[in-house]
């Protein structure tokens, strides 16, 4: 039987995983997480045990958010100003084809210092309550992993492991990553996708990129143990459009004569133009499209995210940054109502 460690162990052992995961934060950064899990450890309702590794980087996830929250910005970058990307959500649509509690589609976007931020979108496959408590389940696992400062591709090897261990079965036999991030101190956008809907990126112009998969769907590298997780590095100017959707959106489909038409990223792009056109809200106007052209119905949950990407003249915009999105958080509720953030 593992026993509850006492504050004082909890805090030296942490402290030390901290300094390795997080070498470039503060020191009062891990001083601030270490009294929030003598706290935690001192909580009798709420024993705290550290069976295994997946639950070091649960914890030290925690440890980023709660030190961001309790510390001024100078503490995390230094004070030049950086005229890098920057990266801003601001238009979120997420419907559930059933009970809002087995959605299988999530979403967040995280600022992990005042210059870096990431956003991640994944979608689980299958149906019913097993799924809803999945996504759940992962995006927990990826928030964490994202927080503790994994580089992106060793972020989705992680969390192909903990799919495939904790999570895969023949109801649900697949779920799909995506994962972008900017810093202020470079004009790029870095992406890892583990088998996503290809994401697409909109210049002022209305010239689009795809940012095809680096990487297999999770719960695939048991039958497939060559394949690999990579990361790629697109340039981006200013205000460039970052739209991610999930499969429930490219492969809306009604019959045409003896086949099937699939919505397919063509219409995800075409549906961005005429947005941007006529100044619609661009993520409802994506699901909008979707709908009519599958008769009215949709198969799958869909979801989409749009953001911009680029310049510091973003800054003073409305934005959806730091937000969640899945079956448990609020917002979730309130996008599948229409009702506003």
């Amino acid at each position: 039987m593992i026993r509850s460690p006492r504050p004082g162990e909890v805090t030296h052992s942490l402290a030390r995983q901290f300094a390795r995961k997080c070498e470039k934060e503060t020191a009062i950064s891990a001083r601030l997480y270490c009294l929030s899990v003598a706290r935690a450890a001192n909580d009798r309702d709420a024993p705290f045990r550290l069976p295994n590794c997946e639950k070091s980087y649960i914890l030290l996830g925690h440890a980023m958010h709660y030190a961001m929250k309790h510390e001024p910005a100078s503490s995390f970058a230094s004070p030049q100003r950086r005229n890098g990307a920057r990266m801003m959500v601001h238009d979120v649509d997420m419907r559930a084809t059933g009970e809002a509690t087995s959605c299988g589609d999530f979403a967040e976007h995280l600022d992990l210092n005042p210059y870096r931020s990431t956003l991640f979108v994944g979608d689980i496959a299958g149906r019913g309550l097993a799924v809803g408590r999945a996504a759940r389940a992962l995006h927990a696992y990826v928030r964490s992993s994202l927080l503790s400062g994994m580089p992106l591709p060793e972020c989705l090897r992680a969390c192909d492991d903990f799919f495939t261990r904790s999570i895969m079965c023949d109801e649900i036999p697949f779920a799909s990553l995506f994962i972008a991030e900017t810093d202020g101190s470079e004009s790029k956008l870095r992406y890892a996708s583990a088998g996503h809907e290809p994401g697409l990126l909109f210049s002022e112009t209305g010239r689009h990129r795809h940012l095809d998969p680096t990487g297999p769907i999770l719960g695939l590298r048991a039958m497939l143990p060559n394949s690999t997780f990579g990361e790629r590095v697109v340039p981006v100017g200013r205000d460039e459009l970052l739209v991610i959707v999930t499969d429930g959106v490219t492969e809306a489909r009604h019959p045409e004569g003896e086949g099937l038409v699939l919505f397919g990223s063509t219409g995800v792009v075409r549906a961005v133009r005429d947005a941007r056109f006529n100044l619609h809200e661009t993520a409802k106007a994506i699901h909008r499209a979707a709908l009519e052209h599958a008769r009215g119905t949709l198969s799958d949950d869909a979801s989409v995210v749009v953001s911009t990407v680029g310049g510091m003249r973003n800054k003073n915009a409305a934005t959806l940054n730091g937000r969640r999105y899945d079956s448990a958080g609020s917002l979730f509720w309130r996008a599948v109502a229409g009702m506003p953030a």
